[in-house]
């Protein structure tokens, strides 16, 4: 082989290498944004039921960043400080999905697609099954799987991000 054609052979298998990583993200986006969705309505009752007092300011004052950073600190009382973190990040989460709910709503709104917010809200946030929402809205099944794989897409761009921009085009 010549210089040339190796230089070639890499840069392939190294396109190749980042487009299946690529591909391997978008999935665990859509995952982890499907688990979000399902697991919701606990979360959110989670953080209203928490015996965990937090101020306005311990939610407001911590980022992402700092989640991460304090995720392997250990202090004396780690068993407490772990609880309060675990609602204080859950708090986090929570109040970020509702935002990109409404969001979402907004452009289902613009695009004309109301059907497709009321469908994902029915089906993770209310329990119903796509049969039943397929009846409500006078569609067929598979039509409401589309709507809801649509949704958890569009939603999954919205929740992670710039990560999820090439999910929105």
């Amino acid at each position: 082989m010549t210089k040339e054609e190796i230089i070639a052979l890499v840069v392939e298998t190294v396109r190749k290498h980042d487009a299946k990583q690529k591909k391997v993200r978008h999935d665990r986006r859509l995952y982890n944004t499907r688990l979000l969705m399902k697991n919701y309505n606990a979360l959110k009752e989670h953080c209203d039921n928490s015996v965990s007092t937090l101020d306005d300011d311990d939610v407001c004052n911590l980022s992402a960043i700092d989640i991460l950073d304090n995720i392997d600190n250990t202090d004396k009382d780690v068993y407490i400080e772990s609880i309060r973190r675990s609602n204080i990040r859950t708090r986090i989460m929570v109040d970020h999905i509702d935002v990109m709910l409404e969001l979402f709503n907004a452009y289902c709104k613009q695009t004309d697609n109301q059907r497709k917010f009321e469908i994902v809200v029915g089906y993770y946030l209310q329990g119903k099954s796509t049969k039943d929402l397929a009846e409500e809205q006078n569609i067929d099944i598979r039509t409401c799987q589309r709507d809801v794989k649509f949704a958890i897409e569009k939603l999954s761009a919205l929740i992670f991000g710039i990560d999820g921009l090439s999910v929105m085009s």
